[in-house]
């Protein structure tokens, strides 16, 4: 897989589970859609760049 590509994926993923913290930080209802949209994001990617993401966003 392209290093870009890759890098992409990353960001994209970083982005939603952000988001996604941020409402559930704000006590506000994830919406199913959010869900699945990580889901799709996730199903792309090689887990250990997934791990290293989530990772990243439990740590804030």
């Amino acid at each position: 897989m392209a290093t870009e590509t890759r890098v992409a994926q990353k960001d994209k993923l970083y982005s939603l589970l952000i988001v996604k913290k941020a409402y559930e930080d704000a006590d506000i209802e994830v919406l199913d859609t959010l869900t699945q949209t990580i889901q799709y994001a996730k199903a792309v990617m090689e887990p250990e760049d997934v791990a290293y993401i989530e990772k990243h966003v439990a740590e804030l």
